[in-house]
């Protein structure tokens, strides 16, 4: 028979053991109740929110400059343009709802920033309709705003990875795409280059309007199944984001090329779709990381 010494030392361990398990629940209870401190983003998810800042701030130079020193009735000719900007934004802001959600980011903004970005938002609708009934803004305006895009979206993302307010990065280990993913690069791919085909025919407006319209749709369908975008930008890697901004910036820059009514022309349209879509095909196949 055990004495009772014996009987005293294994409750007090087991008491001991029991107040360090419930000292360790606490802990990762406030952790998880602090989100700038516990779950500050990884390195990894800093980085890809710096890139998207400045993919949103070339958009919003872009879209500035293709309807300026048009008159009311004008605008319209920069509608091909605009599409071609509009569509990578979309698809954008789709994915990286997946990406934060694949990095375990749970953090809230500032009161102050949203604020912020609600003046900011009034302020570029305001713009545009300025634009469209021809009254005009000043021409620094449309240096100041993409400025301003840039110190919203990216300021804190630079900060973050300057200054090491970051986690270290978890352990991510390989993986392939899963099979609705793959699907939906590729068909990514192939709407950016429907895009860039339609920008180079005579009734690029119509037919543009008519892809896009598609797409739109499909996208909302498909938005909460393993094809919707939050879905792929979950299972997106390093490379799967590097193809689609490289898709990205082709798309940009075929826009600056039709502001004008110009184009690419057909033999170029069609040379920067296949690009395009070569290079999700590609991103399609290419290893992707989980997390261990």
């Amino acid at each position: 028979m055990e004495s009772a010494n014996e009987r005293d030392l294994e409750i007090e361990r087991a008491s001991r053991d029991a107040s360090a398990s419930a000292a360790t629940q606490l802990a990762e209870l406030g952790r998880l109740q602090r989100p700038e401190e516990g779950l500050a983003p990884s390195r990894g998810y800093a980085a890809l929110m710096l890139v998207i800042a400045v993919v949103m701030t070339a958009y919003v130079t872009l879209f500035l400059f293709a309807y300026d020193g048009f008159g009311p009735g004008e605008v319209n000719h920069t509608y091909p343009a605009s599409m071609l900007l509009l569509v990578p934004v979309i698809c954008l802001a789709g994915l990286s709802n997946g990406a934060r959600e694949r990095f375990g980011v749970r953090v809230r903004e500032a009161r102050t920033t949203i604020g912020l970005w609600v003046v900011f938002l009034a302020g570029f609708l305001t713009l545009g309709v300025l634009k469209y009934v021809g009254s005009g803004y000043p021409d620094w305006f449309n240096i100041v705003v993409p400025i301003c895009v840039f110190l919203l979206m990216g300021a804190r993302p630079l900060r973050q990875l300057l200054s090491g307010g970051t986690r270290a990065n978890e352990e991510w280990q390989p993986a392939q795409l899963a099979a609705p993913a793959r699907v939906t690069t590729v068909v990514i791919g192939v709407v950016l280059a429907a895009l860039l085909i339609a920008s180079s025919l005579k009734f690029a407006a119509a037919i543009i309007g008519l892809i896009v319209f598609l797409a739109f749709l499909a996208m909302m369908v498909a938005w909460r199944t393993g094809f919707g975008l939050p879905s792929v930008g979950l299972d997106w890697g390093t490379r799967q984001w590097g193809c689609f901004i490289g898709a990205t910036a082709v798309a940009f820059g075929s826009s600056l090329s039709v502001v004008n009514g110009a184009s690419w022309g057909w033999p170029l349209a069609c040379g920067a779709a296949a690009i395009v879509v070569l290079v999700m095909v590609i991103a399609a196949f290419l290893p992707t990381t989980v997390r261990r």
